[in-house]
């Protein structure tokens, strides 16, 4: 049995794994190319309807960078904290952990477990530089602080940085990233955010469509004031 469940957690973390290089790679080639394939997308509507579509993949794009912008931010700030914590503590070769660290804490799960496990084996067989304790116990001590700040980064610092960049209500952004990992996994949990906000501005435009009313906030300012000063 203890067999069949190693062979099983690794099928399910090779897939995770694949499935989000596939991601990654799929993003990168949409957003080099995505000038051009915006513009195909746009001359297949008719000609009326290409300045909304026009509109809305530019506020479309704005999302998805801002998102991309807020996850570097993420990936820094992780790093910058693990390699003070990492040289506060004697972590032999702290900087490059803590880089290591930062990029991976872009993987929701996944990313900081592997970061964990690389530093504990790492404290365990080189030991603390001026420490006082034992090869185990540091690598003990690395676990559980990779443990509380990835928690913390989990739970207050990835929803706080995207909520400001993507202009998402921090709860609603943390509440969509725990969802997103119960149900859909690390994949879901990669690209909810996103996701959520086209979905929000798409929605937008529909319901100002399906109520005849202007589907940008300007537009309907200055429709507003066209009519008072009409009257």
């Amino acid at each position: 049995p203890a067999a069949e469940d190693a062979v099983q957690v690794l099928e399910t973390t090779s897939s995770s794994l694949i499935g989000l290089v596939l991601v990654l790679v799929s993003s990168y080639y949409f957003l080099v190319d995505w000038t051009g394939l915006r513009d195909w997308l746009i001359n297949l509507l008719p000609e009326l309807e290409r300045p909304d579509a026009r509109r809305l993949l530019s506020e479309v794009d704005i999302i998805w960078w801002a998102y991309v912008r807020g996850t570097f931010v993420l990936m820094i700030i992780m790093g910058v904290v693990f390699i003070i914590i990492g040289t506060a503590i004697g972590l032999p070769g702290a900087f490059g952990l803590g880089l290591l660290t930062g990029l991976l804490s872009m993987i929701p799960e996944i990313g900081p477990i592997v970061a964990a496990i690389i530093a504990s084996l790492v404290a365990l067989v080189e030991g603390s530089r001026f420490l006082p304790i034992s090869n185990l116990w540091f690598a003990l001590l690395v676990m559980l602080i990779y443990i509380v700040i990835m928690q913390i980064k989990s739970l207050w610092v990835r929803p706080l940085v995207m909520g400001r960049f993507m202009h998402m209500n921090t709860g609603l952004a943390f509440v969509a990233i725990i969802g997103a990992i119960i149900l859909q996994g690390v994949l879901g949990a990669l690209v909810v955010l996103p996701v959520l906000a086209t979905g929000g501005i798409l929605g937008r435009y529909i319901r100002a469509r399906l109520l005849n009313l202007p589907p940008w906030p300007e537009e309907e300012k200055k429709q507003v004031v066209l009519v008072a000063e009409q009257s």
